[in-house]
């Protein structure tokens, strides 16, 4: 998996927790990517471009650490909303996926990691 486990991690991360807040796990992720306001926000905020809402802020703390952990301290549907996302990414914006690994993955550690998992969503 790679960078941008956006809107689905939607997820506060606070240390010692089992899993992320599920307080965001009923966001249609497919909504938030197609609606161009909302993703160019997240999007900014994540790639340091402009202002964080406190939902991005969470979300920026919480994606070094799914990065690093597998998502092992996501939810199910929060899992599911980060494969749609890299999806998205991959097919519709790509040039922002690359933006996003440079950013969060600037030695392709989670590139390589990541590889196989991100081939089978892909098919």
């Amino acid at each position: 998996m790679l960078p941008f486990y956006v809107f689905s991690l939607c997820a506060v991360f606070v240390a010692c927790q089992e899993t992320y807040t599920s307080k965001y796990d009923n966001v249609n992720v497919e909504d938030a990517l197609k609606n161009d306001r909302l993703y160019k926000a997240y999007f900014n905020c994540l790639a340091d471009r402009g202002p964080c809402t406190r939902e991005g802020n969470m979300l920026k703390e919480a994606l070094p650490d799914g990065l690093r952990n597998n998502c092992s301290l996501c939810t199910d549907p929060q899992r599911r909303g980060t494969h749609q996302v890299i999806r998205f990414l991959f097919k519709y914006r790509p040039e922002d996926m690359k933006l996003l690994e440079e950013i969060y993955d600037p030695e392709g550690i989670y590139k390589t990691k990541y590889a196989e998992e991100r081939k089978k969503l892909m098919e």
